[in-house]
């Protein structure tokens, strides 16, 4: 990436990189949240270190991938294509580095604003209204 002038690293995180009730949900699984979190410290650090170089690295949660995997449900694609596009054309400085956005809060809190958010079916609401964070960790404005 350094030698073409810089790219965009996005790494795939979750909710269970910070969340006390996911630390809960996922008991006997600690590697897994240990791990999300580790490589959200990760992406900080190599946002700041190789952004001189050109090279945007951002990580991006769906929130609780547990809800995917046990309903065998397909990331909701409205949700995913642009915010995943728009974090893969940045480029550092000056774009987006060194960040954990959330998949869900796009378009609302981070990208570009919608004029109208895309609508959260039941399933997903449930799946982003986290118990130990009152708001829910994806709160809609």
């Amino acid at each position: 990436m350094q030698k073409n002038g810089g790219g965009s690293v996005i790494n795939l995180t979750s909710i269970a990189a910070r969340s006390i009730e996911s630390a809960v949900t996922s008991a006997g699984f600690p590697t897994y949240s240990v791990t999300k979190s580790a490589l959200e410290r990760l992406s900080s650090y190599a946002g700041a270190d190789l952004a001189q170089s050109g090279i945007a690295v951002n990580a991006i949660s769906p929130g609780n991938a547990e809800y995917y995997m046990r309903d065998g449900r397909d990331p909701d694609m409205e949700f995913w294509g642009a915010p995943m596009v728009h974090l893969a054309a940045q480029r550092a400085p000056g774009g987006i580095t060194g960040k954990i956005v959330h998949t869900y809060e796009y378009g609302d809190k981070w990208g570009p604003l919608y004029d109208t958010l895309p609508t959260r079916d039941a399933r997903l609401n449930k799946m982003l209204a986290v118990s130990d964070n009152p708001e829910g960790y994806f709160a809609q404005r």
